[in-house]
C-alpha cells in the first residue's frame, strides 16, 4: 500500500467512525471561541451555542480572554502542533473526542 493510500484509508475510517458517533454528540453543547475550532466541533456533531453550554473550547492564544473557566478545553494553535495537516487534525480531533465525550 502506498503512503497516500494509507493516509486516505485512515481518513475514510475516521470519517466513518465520526459519523457513527454524531447522534450521541448532538446532546453535548459547546461554546466555541474560534472559527477554525468551531468548524471541527460542528463536523464532529456537537451542538455549538452561546448560552446554557456544557463546555467551553478555545485556542491556547485566547485562554486569557475566557471568563468562564469551568469545563474549559484549550486547543493548541497552529504554532503548537505538528506542521503536518493530517497529524494536526488528528491531534485536535482526538483531544476534543477525549475531553468532550469522556467527561459527559
Amino acid at each position: 500500500m502506498k503512503a497516500n493510500d494509507y493516509i486516505v484509508d485512515n481518513i475514510k475510517k475516521s470519517i466513518k467512525k465520526n459519523s457513527e458517533k454524531k447522534m450521541h454528540r448532538a446532546n453535548i453543547k459547546v461554546k466555541v471561541y474560534s472559527n477554525f475550532i468551531k468548524d471541527t466541533v460542528l463536523d464532529m456533531g456537537y451542538t455549538v451555542c452561546d448560552n446554557e453550554y456544557d463546555y467551553v473550547v478555545c485556542p491556547d492564544y485566547l485562554e486569557n480572554t475566557v471568563t468562564n473557566k469551568k469545563n474549559l478545553i484549550i486547543i493548541p494553535s497552529h504554532k503548537n502542533v505538528s506542521t503536518n495537516i493530517i497529524e494536526r487534525i488528528n491531534e485536535r480531533y482526538n483531544l476534543l473526542e477525549r475531553e468532550l465525550c469522556m467527561k459527559h
